[in-house]
């Protein structure tokens, strides 16, 4: 069975009891678990890909109205 897993890495600068940030000083860590699973395939990025110049606008709405799943891409030529 395949699962698709939507994960979204944010640096947050939450202290924890050291006075440290919480997530922050994970950061390196939990992108290299991340491009691990990405290497051996259990997790697959997604992104969107517009085309053009004239679509980034759509792109950009489409972002904001939360229309879009991991990257979104405008491509603006070859």
């Amino acid at each position: 069975m395949r699962w698709t897993v939507l994960v979204a890495l944010a640096i947050v600068t939450l202290p924890d009891s050291d006075g440290e940030a919480a997530v922050a000083s994970r950061y390196d860590a939990a992108r290299a678990q991340m491009l691990e699973w990405i290497e051996a395939g259990a997790l697959v990025p997604r992104h969107i890909t517009y085309e053009g110049l004239g679509a980034a606008g759509g792109a950009f709405v489409d972002l904001l109205a939360v229309r879009t799943v991991g990257t979104t891409i405008v491509r603006l030529g070859d």
